[in-house]
């Protein structure tokens, strides 16, 4: 039983909340570090993966309504022509770039993905108009690709 227990994820339990949120990001510790942002503001809802920009863009035109959370570290170049793609192949995609380009750094140099950082706000202000009903503030996409240089 134990072992259920631990294998068990959010994931794994019924959804009863017809949201739906398609995550695209890096490594695992980012991606927890989204995930768990997501679950406290939408609990309960679907959370689906996307192991790059190509297979989000395949399955957001698929999927009904949703938030699709992309995280600019993976490739800041193409995320224009990806927000471009979306507005016509997957309207029904709400989009927030998660960058935390210019966030505080950890102890290895890389954004630290505190819950108190720029980006989780910005994040959690997202998640809260998609929760609402509203749209997602269109200043969370770039018009161009993210500035990787922290000052």
């Amino acid at each position: 039983m134990r072992d259920l227990e631990i294998n068990m994820t959010p994931s794994a339990f019924h959804h009863n909340d017809p949201r739906l949120v398609l995550l695209v990001a890096g490594s695992g510790r980012r991606r927890d570090a989204l995930r768990r942002c997501v679950w406290a503001r939408l609990p309960g809802c679907r959370i689906e993966m996307a192991d790059s920009y190509f297979d989000a863009m395949a399955q957001a035109s698929h999927l009904p309504e949703h938030l699709l959370i992309l995280d600019l570290s993976l490739d800041s170049v193409l995320v224009p022509a990806l927000l471009r793609y979306l507005a016509d192949a997957a309207p029904q995609a709400q989009v927030h770039v998660f960058d935390d380009s210019r966030d505080p750094l950890d102890e290895n140099g890389q954004p630290a993905l505190r819950d108190d950082s720029p980006a989780m706000a910005l994040l959690r202000e997202s998640l809260l108009a998609f929760a609402g009903g509203r749209p997602v503030d269109r200043a969370q996409r770039p018009l161009s690709g993210g500035d990787r240089a922290h000052p």
